[in-house]
């Protein structure tokens, strides 16, 4: 469907998250945490015009060798990325494929090992 929002806030440990969302105007805000212990996964995917994802990626200073998985994947016309990582070392794959009038895709990425986002209830 479509103007649909994902607010995913996951903190500490082995976390987990996977959204996908078909349709316009759909955002995901995921703010995650994982202090490392080896197991951390966010596939978040979208397909439609005008969709918005927010990635926040905290506490993973110590990045294992094994099975992390950032993937991000969105296809369609104005498409917007935007992540906030706090280690610069923590891979991330982001594709983005335009839609059959290719107009409008951003990324942005920032890395700062002094990054607190608001959480709001």
């Amino acid at each position: 469907g479509s103007n649909n929002e994902a607010n995913l806030w996951s903190d500490g440990s082995f976390t987990k998250t996977s959204v996908t969302q078909t349709g316009d105007n759909n955002s995901i805000f995921s703010n995650l945490s994982n202090n490392t212990m080896q197991l951390y996964s966010a596939i978040l995917e979208q397909k439609g015009n005008s969709n918005n994802i927010e990635l926040t990626l905290l506490g993973n200073n110590v990045i294992p060798d094994i099975g992390r998985v950032v993937s991000v994947a969105q296809t369609g016309n104005d498409l917007h990325f935007s992540g906030t990582y706090d280690s610069p070392d923590l891979p991330v794959q982001i594709n983005q494929k335009s839609g059959t009038n290719g107009a409008g895709m951003s990324i942005n990425i920032t890395t700062s090992a002094f990054y607190f986002p608001m959480k709001t209830d």
